[in-house]
């Protein structure tokens, strides 16, 4: 179709602003990230071939999705990709010193298409910054309407996620305070952690409130209320997980003893009770969230596990475009691998290719403990020709064995077990060893730190079929191989 000549000059003029923009941004030399993608329409090809013949707006929805339709609730959470696009700029902001870190080059729903969705009832709406998505909490009826709208292209029915704790008396295996004590090695300034979990509230926690004291001030959310008020209702799984987090850099509830230059590193993202009745709904707002103010490392205790303990588990995909951005502006992502014993795969968003999965053992010669999850994720099969999650398909290939990485499931200190422990304790090994000998910014590029986690093991995990990847996380030997290669 023909453009005329005032909308040509109208494009040339917005494209204009971008560049001025751009320009009066990158005097500060923040990052620009080209983070434009069209997730899943590739995928949705054939699907909407039929959709269109058939007029059968379940094609629509995303392929491995549709048994979730069988067994979901009456009232479903949707993440909904549309075609009629913004292209546009977004930046992130260092939240401390609100330094502009980043610009994103991304795709985004045209404000048309928002209002169209938006009059269709729904319980929760957001529309995603970083992808060419709108988030809906729907009656299950309304899924047609939303199918037949012309800009939807994709339908992705995410179920609810669970959290990776359960509690009995155990021991830990740590060595994060060895190489504390021994390197002169502290959490730098410039590393922020954020916790996405059931919020904090020091009085909830099994470890007596620890990390209390080091919470960045003013930017703790709880997505659920959309306040700052993270300590609603019941926080206990969030706020042991915050506490792991800093009992892994010696913390022990006496004050701060010179270990942090910064002592406030942490932020809590709060997007469910300890119900998770509300963790998928909340949990792409708060991934958009850790992107836009620039977190170095990200924690997520919960997931959604394989299907069937047996048979091919494949990659969910749900947010692995916006994981893809995060890593391309310096974001290590960490999830537990799930406590449902499975030997085929990991709970999501584990599984993704942009995240550092980690499993759980429990004492030396380091075991795995019976529950913590391991196995072959495809993003990709040949035989029947099918892509599952393209993104992580173009990064990684067919498949990847998960966990990428073990840390200690066992404390000695408090109740407590599971691979939501792990996962904290695995942020502290990278946070030490990875980002303190380079002053906070890790700038080598997440394919090599995926390399060095795997060449860091502390000892091998058994049995050997769980560890074909990774075994236990060594801080030591992290910070010694950042230091030989800078």
């Amino acid at each position: 179709m023909a453009i005329s000549a005032t909308c040509l000059l109208l494009l040339l003029a917005f494209s204009t602003i971008q560049q001025i923009c751009i320009a009066a941004i990158t005097s500060e030399q923040p990052s620009i990230v080209d983070a434009r993608q069209m997730p899943f329409f590739n995928q949705m090809g054939t699907r909407l071939a039929e959709y269109n013949q058939k007029a059968d707006w379940t094609k629509k929805i995303f392929p491995t999705d549709e048994p979730y339709l069988d067994s979901a609730d009456q009232t479903v959470y949707v993440e909904v990709y549309v075609s009629d696009i913004d292209d546009i700029i977004q930046l992130s902001e260092d939240c401390k010193t609100g330094k502009t870190e980043n610009v994103f080059k991304v795709y985004r729903a045209t404000e048309r298409t928002v209002k169209q969705l938006s009059e269709i009832p729904h319980k929760y709406f957001y529309v995603s910054k970083f992808s060419p998505s709108i988030c809906m909490t729907v009656e299950k009826e309304a899924l047609q309407q939303i199918a037949n709208q012309p800009p939807v292209y994709c339908i992705r029915v995410i179920p609810p996620l669970k959290p990776f704790l359960s509690f009995s008396e155990i021991r830990n295996l740590d060595d994060i305070a060895y190489t504390m004590s021994n390197h002169d090695s502290t959490l730098d300034s410039a590393t922020d952690i954020a916790i996405i979990d059931s919020g904090y509230d020091p009085n909830d926690s099994l470890l007596y409130g620890e990390a209390n004291d080091n919470i960045i001030p003013n930017h703790q959310w709880d997505f659920t209320d959309g306040n700052t008020d993270v300590s609603n209702g019941a926080n206990e799984h969030g706020s042991t997980v915050a506490d792991y987090l800093v009992h892994g850099f010696g913390e022990t509830g006496g004050g701060e003893t010179g270990m942090y230059e910064d002592p406030d590193f942490w932020v809590p993202l709060k997007i469910c009770d300890d119900s998770y009745s509300t963790a998928n709904q909340y949990a792409s707002q708060a991934i958009d969230w850790c992107i836009a103010h620039d977190m170095e490392i990200v924690c997520m205790s919960w997931g959604s596990e394989p299907a069937l303990p047996w048979g091919i588990n494949t990659c969910n995909g749900w947010w692995c475009d916006r994981f893809r951005t995060g890593t391309l502006a310096g974001i290590t992502w960490v999830a537990a691998a799930g406590n449902g014993g499975h030997t085929n795969g990991v709970a999501y968003p584990a599984e993704s290719h942009f995240v550092v999965a980690i499993g759980a053992y429990n004492n030396n010669p380091a075991q795995r403990e019976s529950y913590s999850d391991y196995g072959t994720t495809y993003f990709a099969t040949i035989s029947p020709a099918q892509i599952y999650c393209l993104t992580c398909y173009n990064a990684q290939g067919f498949t990847e064995f998960k966990p990428n990485a073990y840390e200690c499931g066992f404390v000695y200190w408090a109740w407590g077990q599971g691979t939501s422990i792990a996962a904290p304790f695995a942020c502290a090994d990278i946070a030490i060893g990875m980002y303190s000998p380079n002053n906070g910014e890790y700038t080598q590029g997440y394919e090599y730190l995926l390399d060095v986690i795997a060449l860091s093991n502390e000892y091998p995990v058994s049995p050997s079929e769980s560890s074909q990847q990774g075994d236990v996380i060594d801080t030591h030997t992290l910070w010694h191989r950042q230091r030989i290669t800078p």
